[in-house]
């Protein structure tokens, strides 16, 4: 790789990946925590909003319809955008992309900053629209991301950067979910224009990380462009799953993680605040319990590949994740055991996660990685988009928080079972002392 793949490098000439991956990690990182802050403002400001006579019970009522509905706006938008922006990041440099999506978050949070400066529940629509909106530009941001890794990269560092990556993720997903709450105390509930500045501000700063990352050519400049891309969608899934197997497969491992993810996320919210009885703050240690463990867990899958993707860790870190499922479906929890079982459950589904989301960055041709990325993602918040409904459906039949963990546990376990019947030899080399 020579000094061109990445601006002002200077005495890292030797290393010339170096200033473009850190760039993009911190824009990245910036993008996560500010979506979740802004997510889980405009949660807070809808149930406050809404139920504010209300009784305990009518509040936890609302809240558990409420969520989900939040969730699956946010999902929307990676569903329907996501092939469009994967025919993007091929037709175009990933860094003209990345530097694009980051001028319009500023322009969107500079919206939420009109909503959020209303102050009462008349805007709620509004900010509902600029979730929408803030989850269209990080559709975009997403083929591009994951599709400049292995053009920043080297093949060697590819598994350690996807851990890295995945670790700041989640470590910005809690941050960002922490921040909300905090700022929401702070400055009030509902949120004002104060938060709002805040978020312009990050996205600003966002902006401005993205100007580093390394200028990489276009993968596939003659690509036709085309707005209407869902034909294109069946045609490349019917292609994956003919010509690509692995591949395949391993979309639908990550998609699988990322329902789970999804699920267990509103799971936990309304289990901790009925069944253990914490506050608010309280519960948010174990939504960051969960995400901190995956990403500790990704950053350790990606240290012990040592350049090389891993396929023995999915399902190793499936049946870590089942078995920490069945301990969370266990009566009796407290504080403590549930915080230290989410770690674990994070840790190894950061060993599921890492050598997937490596696979499919790797293994599509370069004029095809963006488009493959593309449907990968489609996959993913479809999973997310479905653990809302799926969490309905539990809670309409009745089915308890401790019922949903022991399925999910279930669920798991096959997903765990399946990856070892694929992968065999892989596995016992892993038992192998």
């Amino acid at each position: 790789m020579s000094k061109a793949n990445g601006p002002n490098c200077g005495k890292e000439s030797t290393r010339p990946w170096r200033k473009g991956f850190w760039c993009l990690f911190a824009t990245q990182f910036q993008g996560a925590f500010s979506d979740n802050v802004f997510k889980w403002l405009v949660l807070f400001l809808v149930i406050e909003g809404t139920v504010e006579e209300a009784t305990k019970e009518t509040v936890l009522e609302e809240k558990d319809k409420l969520a989900p509905i939040i969730g699956a706006v946010f999902a929307l938008p990676f569903i329907l955008f996501s092939m469009f922006a994967g025919m993007l990041a091929d037709k175009h440099s990933k860094r003209t992309i990345a530097v694009g999506t980051k001028m319009a978050e500023v322009g969107i949070m500079s919206l939420a900053l009109v909503g959020l400066a209303g102050g009462d529940g008349g805007i709620v629509p509004l900010l509902v629209a600029v979730v929408f909106l803030m989850s269209m530009q990080s559709a975009f941001f997403g083929p591009t991301k994951y599709g400049l890794l292995p053009e920043i990269l080297p093949d060697s560092r590819l598994s350690w950067g996807n851990g890295y990556l995945q670790m700041g993720t989640f470590v910005a997903i809690i941050l960002g979910t922490l921040a909300a709450g905090w700022l929401s105390d702070h400055f009030g509930s509902p949120a004002s224009w104060e938060c709002g500045l805040i978020l312009v501000a990050l996205a600003g700063l966002g902006l401005s990380t993205s100007l580093g990352i390394s200028k990489v050519p276009a993968a596939n400049p003659l690509r036709r462009r085309a707005l209407w891309c869902w034909p294109a969608l069946r045609r490349r899934i019917g292609l994956i799953r003919r010509k690509d197997r692995p591949l395949f497969l391993a979309i639908g491992g990550d998609t699988y993680f990322w329902f789970l993810g999804a699920l267990m996320q509103l799971t936990i919210l309304f289990y901790g605040k009925e069944s253990l009885e914490l506050s608010a703050g309280r519960i948010s240690y174990l939504q960051g319990a969960l995400a901190i463990g995956i990403g500790v867990g990704s950053l350790a899958a990606g240290y012990f590949s040592r350049g090389k993707i891993e396929y023995r860790f999915v399902p190793f870190g499936g049946l870590g994740m089942a078995l920490c499922c069945f301990v969370m479906a266990l009566p009796g929890a407290h504080f403590a055991r549930v915080f230290c079982n989410l770690i674990g459950l994070g840790f190894f589904a950061g060993f599921f996660v890492v050598p997937l989301a490596a696979m499919i960055q790797r293994r599509p041709a370069a004029k095809e990685k963006g488009s493959v990325i593309a449907v990968c993602a489609v996959f993913v918040f479809s999973g997310v988009f479905l653990a809302s409904i799926v969490y309905y459906g539990y809670r309409w039949i009745g089915l308890s928080y401790l019922g949903v963990f022991f399925v999910c546990g279930l669920t798991t376990l096959f997903v765990s079972a399946a990856a070892l019947w694929m992968l065999p030899k892989s596995m016992l080399r892993f038992l192998r002392p």
